[in-house]
């Protein structure tokens, strides 16, 4: 769910008149993980990493992305479920948990200040 809401974003980010480069990638799992890939990624970003998964912080991508190529990162920020979900539609949890679409334009946006 979040790798759709992330090429929203992506879209977002590149159009209109504060147009930021920004690229997604999906991971499709944690294991084998392309150490050489992230960091190659990671340092055509300038450093920058904006993680974003329907998780918890704890043995998730955003940790084992840091573990495999923390010497290229520079900027972090991780959006992740961060207290224990509850009811509601799965936008309504998206929006809640700040993994959705306007999260990641927002954060984005933020960590190019």
């Amino acid at each position: 769910m979040t790798l759709h809401e992330s090429l929203k974003a992506a879209k977002e980010l590149e159009s209109g008149e504060n147009k930021l480069n920004v690229r997604v990638l999906d991971l499709i799992s944690l294991k084998p993980l392309d150490r050489d890939g992230l960091r190659k990624n990671i340092e055509e970003c300038g450093g920058r990493l904006l993680v974003v998964e329907e998780h918890y912080p704890e043995g998730g991508a955003g940790e084992a992305i840091c573990g495999a190529a923390s010497g290229s990162i520079k900027k972090f920020e991780h959006l992740c479920v961060k207290r224990v979900p509850g009811s509601a539609k799965p936008t309504e949890q998206m929006e809640l948990y700040e993994v959705d679409c306007k999260a990641i334009v927002e954060r984005a946006r933020k960590m190019m200040e």
